[in-house]
């Protein structure tokens, strides 16, 4: 086994969502499905990339992180409630854009807003 470090091909939030796959069983010669539960690590992993991509910058990107960190530290219903209206804007863009990533960030985020 080895250890994962961040670098500039991934992240703190990437390696973290990573971590978040479990698999009941691993059979060598299977073709497992993976599927990545949907947590804060995901969402700030998809965040990640889209800002590696160039698909999110500048003022949009702090401020999605900001609202996830939020969300994540307080948990209330303010937080959870600018966590949905965050998750429909994400999904506005993400329909007028065409990028799946933002889709995928999307979905997560409406997920976390319960």
């Amino acid at each position: 086994i080895f250890e994962l470090v961040p670098s500039e091909y991934l992240t703190e939030n990437e390696i973290a969502a990573a971590n978040t796959v479990q698999l009941d069983y691993l059979n060598a010669q299977g073709q497992p499905t993976y599927v990545w539960p949907n947590t804060f690590a995901l969402a700030h992993a998809y965040v990640d990339q889209l800002e590696r991509a160039g698909a999110l910058s500048g003022g949009r990107l702090e401020r999605v992180r900001s609202t996830l960190t939020n969300a994540e530290s307080a948990a209330d219903a303010d937080s959870m409630e600018a966590l949905a209206r965050m998750g429909s804007a994400l999904m506005e863009g993400a329909e007028s854009s065409g990028n799946d990533k933002l889709r995928k960030l999307a979905d997560v985020v409406t997920a976390l807003a319960g």
